[in-house]
């Protein structure tokens, strides 16, 4: 008797979308399917739950091959027959088996696996912009390769999927040239869906309209500075042009120590209030985005506020916006902060009238003054809880924004603050309103208790 040769799983191992809270659907796709024709009512809700299961899955679209797992997993606790019985009437339609012992959707596969590239390229976007932005290296050879994986499973499973046929790859994106695959050709095919082109043709007319705006408000700007430029004796265009710098890159009242972070904050709130209100995990950060962050420090420093008070007033008004926006219909989250630039500098007017309403904090508490500036405190700190036990300091984020920034950037400052051999940040959602615990320094302590 020949054996029969189980085929390989239909996504990468690597395919984790757990962090995607919604699946596609396509209607006509399923209204038409046998499952839906054939199956009882319970069957069919038992399908449904398994293409949903499967897609929180490691790897996406797949399912364990056990009775009993899938029971538990497809809500029905441990009632095994009921579960074989719907099993038998055709609930796992469509499953197979493969070789790493899982069963696979393939339907549930392509969708993962198109937004698996979408995952990829976000993160191939944010590692390029973010070397481009601090000038370090990025080396994207593991998510190109991953790319390359992801783009061949679903060139198999559907060669006509519009994420391989689309005009802009999803794996590319702006950033350096590193971060591209090198799997996807320079010259893409001809068989161009019609309503992909259309849509195209739609993207590059937002596109240009966005930079149009972007391009004059910065001639404005520039213009104003020039005019200061030669007011004061100096006629030389490059005198302008230093101006037009010097302006961008310092805004009044901002010190000059706490520019990067205060702009780092602002992008951090941003990130909060999409995640808060439209569930998005990661944001992508417009080109004229830090532009719009600038203008608005060097608003608020002009106003005669702190850099605490400044960040403060600015992250309490895009929240504010993007709360707004989350609640009418038919309106995402905002792609640039141009959008809500008039209200937030609004906002921040209302701050310089009414300077009782924002944090009044010029430095940060014990034991974090040593280390940590005012911003640093209320962006990064404040929203958090502490507790010290063991030698080991445990601070909770209401954010993973807040808590990888903890980790990556200040895990030396806060062992030395809380004089701790060791720092676990971890993320959870904590109650709004709630602030840090002010831990008292040892030493403090240790000089009342005399």
């Amino acid at each position: 008797m020949a054996e029969t040769t189980l085929p390989d799983p239909l996504v990468p191992a690597e395919v984790d979308l757990t962090d995607f809270k919604f699946m596609p659907l396509e209607v006509a796709r399923l209204l038409d399917s046998e499952i839906m024709a054939l199956e009882d009512a319970e069957s069919f809700r038992a399908g449904v739950a398994s293409w949903c299961k499967g897609w929180h899955q490691i790897p996406a679209a797949s399912l364990p091959n056990d009775d009993g797992a899938l029971c538990k997993t497809l809500g029905y606790g441990r009632d095994l027959k009921t579960w074989a019985k719907l099993r038998r009437a055709g609930a796992l339609r469509g499953w197979i088996l493969c070789a790493d012992g899982r069963l696979y959707h393939p339907i549930v596969a392509e969708k993962a696996l198109e937004a698996w590239l979408e995952k990829l390229a976000q993160r191939l976007s944010s590692g390029a912009g973010n070397a481009k932005r601090w000038g370090i290296e990025f080396d994207a050879t593991q998510i190109n390769e991953q790319v390359a994986t992801a783009r061949r499973f679903l060139t198999a499973l559907n060669p006509q999927s519009k994420a391989l046929t689309k005009r802009k790859p999803p794996a590319i994106l702006t950033g350096n040239r590193s971060a591209v695959p090198q799997d996807v050709p320079a010259d893409l095919p001809n068989e161009v869906p019609q309503d992909d082109d259309r849509q195209s043709r739609q993207d590059s007319r937002q596109d240009n309209g966005r930079d149009s705006r972007q391009d004059r408000k910065r001639q404005r700007q520039g213009q104003r500075q020039g005019d200061l430029s030669l007011a004061s004796g100096d006629k030389s265009p490059s005198a302008a042009a230093k101006a037009r710098e010097d302006a961008l890159c310092q805004p009044a009242g901002i010190s000059d120590g706490d520019l990067t972070d205060s702009v780092e904050t602002v992008f951090s709130a941003v990130a909060r209030s999409a995640e808060n209100w439209f569930d998005a995990v990661e944001r992508d950060r417009h080109d004229g985005d830090e532009v719009v962050i600038r203008g608005w420090l060097e608003l608020a420093g002009s106003a005669g506020l702190s850099d605490a008070d400044a960040v403060q007033a600015i992250a309490e008004a895009i929240d504010r916006q993007f709360e707004r926006l989350s609640k009418r219909p038919r309106v995402g989250m905002p792609v640039s902060l141009e959008l809500i630039d008039k209200d937030v500098r609004a906002a921040i007017s209302a701050a310089r009238r009414n300077p009782s309403k924002v944090a009044d904090e010029t430095r940060a508490p014990e034991p974090y003054a040593a280390r940590f500036t005012a911003t640093q405190w209320t962006t990064w700190l404040k929203p958090c809880t502490v507790s010290v036990a063991d030698g080991v300091a445990t601070i909770t984020a209401p954010t993973m924004v807040i808590a990888d920034r903890l980790r990556v950037h200040h895990d030396q400052d806060l062992r030395v603050c809380l004089d701790v051999d060791a720092v676990e940040v971890v993320a959870a959602p904590r109650r709004k309103g709630a602030s840090a615990t002010i831990i008292p320094h040892p030493a403090t302590v240790a000089e009342a208790s005399k």
